[in-house]
Parts: structure tokens; sequence; C-alpha cells
């Protein structure tokens, strides 16, 4: 069981940083969009991918290729996330304050 494992952690292991950004933000799109089908077939397609590397041998990556496309889907999904928070926190228009305090009778509190 414990061989299983380590093939599979030696499969998805990342070789570069930018393939470690890329995985971690597929990891942060999977979670922050784990509800949608799309999303839970991607999952369900490398949790099988997962239990044929288990049970088989495989060599640099080569079962991971045929699913790096949902990977990237969801590495996407991933960095729009806090990309689209900053995005609307810039670009919504602010509310304009009015300082002149026209509801307090007298001019003071």
């Amino acid at each position: 069981i414990l061989l299983g494992g380590l093939k599979i952690v030696q499969e998805y292991r990342p070789r570069s940083l930018p393939a470690t950004l890329i995985l971690l933000a597929a990891m942060i799109g999977a979670q922050r969009s784990w509800r949608q089908p799309d999303t839970q077939v991607c999952l369900m397609l490398h949790a099988a991918n997962m239990v044929g590397i288990a049970l088989t041998w495989s060599v640099e990556g080569r079962f991971v290729v045929p699913l790096l496309f949902s990977i990237h889907i969801l590495a996407a999904r991933g960095f729009s996330w806090p990309l689209g928070f900053v995005l609307r926190r810039v670009l919504t228009p602010k509310p304009d304050r009015d300082d002149s305090r026209d509801d307090v009778v007298g001019g003071s509190r």
C-alpha cells in the first residue's frame, strides 16, 4: 500500500517552480469549484488515474500527461479566484462620501 502511495506522489510531484505553481493553483481551483459537474469529472478522472498508477508502474509522469489539460483548467480557476477578487475591489466604484453632515441640526453632535 505504501508503494502505491509513493508511486502516486512521484507521478504528480512537480519538477520545477512553474509546475509547482500550476499544481498549487489547480488544487485551489478544485477546492473552490468542487461542486461544479466538470470539476467533479476532472477529479474522478484523476482518482481513477491514481488507482491505475498505484496498481501498475509508470515512469516519469507519463500517466499524468493525458490529464494535464484538466490540471491546467483547474489551475486557471485557481489563478482567477484571487485575481477576480482583486479586480472587483479595484474596479468597483466606491460610493462618494459626503462629509457635509446635512442630517445633523446645528452642525454639531
